[in-house]
């Protein structure tokens, strides 16, 4: 009988202890079971004009992998050498068919680069896609499985991650991330104030980077003086260029941004950190 009621009464003292353990989860923030280590978030472009190494192809266009989000995302799926972003992938160990979801930047059928083979590889997935894509590469897509999402106003692709919305036949996407916003382009041909602005209003927070293509190629630096300081304005802490922006653009912003300027480059990832 004691070693019965002693079993007793340390199973009862076993029991008052994980229930006060659950009622300070539960009723104290600051104990909360949902401080447990977040995995960071990865962005890594896959596809681009510049590798970080030998042996890593490149090309005209553009690519990017968010990981550590709800679901991996694939913004964009590069230009007209499929090839190169199918290597990349495996220079990142990274199989094609854990991408959880793509968004596609433009409406146009040149920089769906690989998305067709991925979405063959994988069996289908959904893509999201600017409305205004050319009916022809919906139809495309559906062949493959693709479940096509038409993209008109801003609209969340996963939890912390959501499209602009259509910006004159473009949408760009966003990362809601523990250091702030990060603002991803394919070639932002309506303006990267404009895309920058528009994220903002979706979501007011602080801009920790607005990196992708920016479509400068044409631009002299007294026409870039403006972009940059509307841009600091609305906040922008760091920039990162990639393809379409130009090299004298580029060479620009580097200058203007200076520390604050990301060098992008193929299969080097940008890791964001949980505190």
């Amino acid at each position: 009988m004691m070693i019965n009621r002693g079993t007793k009464i340390l199973s009862r003292r076993k029991l008052c202890l994980i229930l006060f353990f659950i009622f300070m989860a539960v009723g104290n923030p600051s104990l909360s079971f949902s401080q447990a280590r977040m995995p960071p978030i990865s962005i890594t472009v896959l596809y681009d004009n510049y590798p970080s190494r030998q042996g890593l192809n490149t090309g005209q266009g553009f690519s990017c992998l968010i990981q550590g989000t709800e679901k991996t995302v694939l913004f964009t799926t590069g230009g007209e050498e499929a090839e190169a972003l199918f290597q990349s992938f495996a220079a990142v160990h990274v199989d094609p068919s854990d991408v959880d979801l793509i968004v596609i930047s433009q409406a146009e059928a040149g920089p769906i680069g690989g998305l067709l083979r991925i979405l063959a590889k994988k069996g289908g997935g959904q893509v999201f896609l600017p409305a205004s894509v050319p009916r022809h590469l919906s139809e495309q897509i559906e062949t493959v499985k693709g479940r096509v999402v038409l993209v008109t106003d801003p609209v969340s692709v996963c939890e912390g991650v959501f499209s602009t919305g259509q910006i004159s036949r473009e949408q760009a996407l966003v990362v809601d991330t523990p250091e702030g916003l990060v603002i991803l382009t394919g070639c932002a041909r309506a303006g990267v104030v404009e895309v920058v602005e528009k994220a903002k209003s979706v979501m007011p927070k602080d801009i920790y980077l607005v990196m992708g293509g920016f479509h400068f190629e044409q631009q002299t630096e007294a026409a870039l003086s403006p972009i940059v300081r509307r841009l600091r304005e609305l906040g922008v802490k760091n920039l990162g260029a990639t393809h379409c922006t130009g090299e004298r653009a580029v060479a620009l912003l580097k200058k203007d941004f200076g520390k604050n300027y990301i060098a992008l480059t193929v299969g080097e990832p940008i890791i964001i950190r949980y505190y």
